[in-house]
C-alpha cells in the first residue's frame, strides 16, 4: 500500500528488465515504511541486481550494491533459505528495530549496527571476509563473520575471527541483559 515510484531508462528484452530506480517509496501492511530506494537495476527470472543503491527507511541507510540470485521468483517465498545473496555495504547503517519486521526475535535489542563489508550467502548462512561492524557505542570489530541460523536470532550463530575487537562493557552488559 501507498507506493510511490519514479523510475526512468526502462529497457525490455525477453524476462528482463533494466533501468533506473530515481525513487521508490512504499509501506507494508505490516506497517515497515521504505522512505527511499534508489538504483541502477537488472531483474530478470533467476537475478536481481542493484547497483548504486540507497536504501532509507526512518533507522537504516543501505548503500552501494546488492544482488540476489534465486532458481525462479518463487525462491522468495524461501528467502532465508533459497535466495542468494552478494552486497558490498558501505558506511550502511542498519536498525535492529527494522529487522524486527522480518525476525521478531530481533524487536528487543532497539540497536544501530553500522557495517563496511561484503556478504555472500543465504539469510540462514550469511558470511562476511573484512568485516567492520559496530553496535551502538558497545561493541565494534574487525575481522571475518559468519551468521547460520536466521530468521529466529535464539538459533544463530555467529562465528567470528575477530581482529581488534573494542567493547565498552557496562553498554555491553545492558544490551545482553544484565549477564555480564
Amino acid at each position: 500500500r501507498d507506493i510511490n515510484i519514479d523510475m526512468e531508462e526502462i529497457v525490455y528484452a525477453g524476462d528482463t528488465v533494466r533501468g533506473y530506480m530515481n525513487q521508490v517509496a512504499c509501506t507494508d501492511r505490516s506497517g515497515f515504511r521504505l522512505h527511499t530506494l534508489q538504483s541502477a537495476f537488472f531483474f530478470s527470472g533467476t537475478k536481481t541486481i542493484l547497483n548504486g543503491l540507497l536504501l532509507e527507511t526512518a533507522n537504516s541507510r543501505i548503500t552501494d550494491n546488492l544482488q540476489f540470485s534465486y532458481a525462479s521468483l518463487l525462491d522468495f517465498n524461501r528467502i532465508f533459505d533459497a535466495v542468494e545473496i552478494r552486497a558490498n555495504l558501505r558506511n550502511s547503517v542498519v536498525s535492529t528495530d527494522d529487522l524486527a519486521y522480518f525476525s521478531a526475535s530481533l524487536g528487543s535489542y532497539h540497536s544501530l549496527i553500522t557495517a563496511n563489508m561484503p556478504v555472500s550467502g543465504t539469510l540462514s548462512n550469511l558470511k562476511a571476509s573484512g568485516a567492520q561492524l559496530a553496535v551502538d557505542q558497545t561493541l565494534s570489530f574487525q575481522g571475518d563473520l559468519r551468521i547460520r541460523g536466521l530468521p529466529v536470532i535464539d538459533e544463530t550463530w555467529f562465528d567470528v575471527d575477530l581482529r581488534p575487537l573494542q567493547a565498552n562493557m557496562p553498554g555491553l552488559n545492558e544490551q545482553l541483559g544484565g549477564v555480564l
